[in-house]
């Protein structure tokens, strides 16, 4: 019997997420890149010539989230939204409620109160399945949430749930005593969009290296961009995409990772102006010789998975001194950083950078910084 039954529950006041003259959209994506979600949401919205109302980079006092609204139709709102590369997924929010500081009481509210919820997704699909999200301390899992949120929704619509092959998706995230249900409208994550490639599991998200290229603030577009940590490329894919007339460098030390970047190359179609290396991002100078570029944008060794037990100050030291080589005066570098303290050791001895601006993002777990770099 659930604990619902058997006691009653004081239900919290519930905040109706729908307007007749606005649609409300809520988008998703790695914590600390929401200035990003924001800023292109901005740009797309003004070159389809749609306009936006409210745009809340932290709604709910929760971060990885933007939720905006626009007198636009539903429709217009979702076309726009699928067109971002920042972020994660789209969803109709519907409610949102606070639950109660005791956890033993806090599954026992969301069950109880969905039960009072009308999701009208519902009343036309033959199938739903429920997923959830959660963040902060619990004494309960995501499942816990899942089963709590479909089973009243089951019961309320005779809907059939199907884990697979659903007709709607009802999303709840518990975000520490905040709950928010609401209806999903992206199947497939929009970070996923190179899955056709050949992708390492410790590569970057699409979605986190768009935003890497986004953090270098240079809306004219830059005329060489290098990643000397390219991977599988995913950077350099990204890139070729934002700015589609930008010579684009990129090398591996690993003949695997380039091997694979010149596979994934030729599986979309790049053009002739990416360029591949096999290098070592501690030895450049024979890269390009004579040559320079005004953008690095890159991924260096986190030091989490790999490269465990190296000198990252002189491993940072030596990685900017090449980069200071490669690069035009005034240009700039992008590095996404998890040994901050190594990276300002080997910027004080260097002093041939400026630090123009850092972000701490979260990153499959972990919360590197974007540190954006000035060459003097």
């Amino acid at each position: 019997m659930s604990d619902s039954a058997t006691k009653p529950v004081d239900l919290p006041p519930v905040e109706a997420l729908r307007s007749p003259s606005h649609t409300p959209l809520l988008l998703t994506t790695n914590a600390g890149l929401e200035p990003v979600v924001a800023a292109e949401l901005r740009e797309r919205a003004e070159q389809a010539g749609q306009t936006l109302g409210r745009i809340d980079e932290a709604p709910f006092g929760s971060g990885g989230y933007v939720l905006f609204d626009s007198p636009a139709t539903a429709e217009q709102c979702l076309e726009l939204a699928r067109t971002l590369r920042s972020i994660h997924h789209v969803l109709s929010p519907l409610y949102a409620f606070s639950l109660p500081e005791s956890r033993d009481a806090q599954l026992a509210v969301i069950r109880a109160t969905v039960a009072t919820l009308d999701v009208a997704a519902l009343t036309t699909a033959r199938s739903f399945r429920v997923t959830a999200r959660r963040h902060g301390d619990h004494n309960f899992r995501s499942v816990d949430v899942q089963q709590a949120v479909g089973g009243p929704l089951q019961r309320r619509y005779g809907t059939a749930v199907n884990l697979e092959n659903f007709d709607a998706e009802v999303r709840v995230d518990v975000q520490h005593n905040r709950c928010l249900l609401g209806i999903m409208h992206t199947r497939t994550s929009l970070s996923r969009r190179l899955e056709h490639l050949s992708r390492p599991r410790a590569a970057l998200k699409p979605n986190v290296a768009y935003a890497l290229l986004r953090f270098a603030e240079v809306p004219t577009g830059p005329e060489t961009v290098l990643d000397p940590y390219c991977g599988s490329g995913t950077v350099l894919w990204e890139a070729q995409k934002l700015w589609p007339g930008a010579r684009l460098v990129g090398s591996d030390w690993a003949a695997e990772s380039i091997s694979v970047a010149r596979s994934n190359a030729r599986l979309q179609g790049a053009r002739a102006n990416v360029e591949l290396f096999q290098a070592d991002g501690r030895d450049l100078g024979g890269l390009l010789p004579g040559q320079h570029v005004d953008l690095v944008v890159t991924n260096p060794p986190f030091g989490v998975k790999h490269g465990r037990g190296m000198d990252f100050h002189r491993f940072y030291r030596t990685m900017l001194e090449q980069l200071h080589s490669l690069l035009i005066p005034g240009g700039r570098a992008v590095l996404l950083i998890f040994k901050r303290k190594a990276l300002t050791s080997a910027l004080h001895d260097m002093r041939g950078f400026a630090i123009r601006r850092e972000h701490r993002i979260e990153v499959g777990g972990i919360y590197p910084r974007v540190v954006v770099l000035d060459r003097k």
